[in-house]
């Protein structure tokens, strides 16, 4: 059988030490991470490039379930507009020499450009 260690504290002793240990848990600043510019802009291509390519995969989602003839036309556009995006981020991300293999392999309607 498992034996229980009881600790004997006064209540006022401990409710004061639970409540500064989340009183300082809670009220604890995050120190940012200092980077130096040109890490914290590949940073922020990558990170625009995951939500680029998550818009394009919402657009086509919707596209695929859409029935309006109204709705077909709007998500066409959407569509549209998240490849041209993505593959701008894509052209950027390659000019500052990040490894984008990651993201090559998403579809695009139009693969006659370029990239």
């Amino acid at each position: 059988m498992a034996k229980i260690l009881m600790i004997e504290m006064k209540p006022s002793e401990n409710s004061n030490l639970l409540q500064d240990f989340l009183n300082s848990f809670i009220t604890r600043k995050k120190t940012p991470i200092k980077m130096d510019p040109e890490n914290r802009e590949k940073e922020e291509i990558l990170e625009n490039l995951n939500r680029a390519k998550r818009d394009l995969d919402v657009a086509n989602a919707n596209f695929e379930f859409a029935q309006d003839e109204g709705l077909v036309d709007y998500y066409i556009y959407e569509i549209k507009a998240a490849e041209t995006k993505y593959q701008y981020l894509l052209k950027k991300a390659r000019e500052k020499n990040i490894n984008v293999t990651n993201f090559e392999n998403v579809h695009i309607w139009n693969r006659n450009k370029k990239i």
